[in-house]
């Protein structure tokens, strides 16, 4: 009966010290800033892109105008 309570005991121990050791770990928090921070830029760029779709369409399709007038 001893034996089971310090092998449980034992085990018990080397998962805390392996959690502990787990949260001190660093080494993915860059990578996860660096992904927060492109979401960040892509949903800021979808933002702006809305507003100017009506401005960027006619820019198109005045470039597609001219190249087709020079064409022909």
């Amino acid at each position: 009966m001893l034996n089971a309570y310090l092998f449980a005991k034992t085990r018990l121990l080397d998962v805390r010290d392996r959690f502990a050791a787990l949260q001190a770990d660093e080494s993915g928090a860059a990578m996860i800033e660096y992904a927060l921070l492109i979401g960040l830029v892509a949903v800021a760029a979808a933002a702006a892109i809305i507003p100017l779709s009506g401005h960027l369409s006619t820019i198109f399709n005045g470039a597609s105008t001219k190249l087709t007038n020079a064409g022909g």
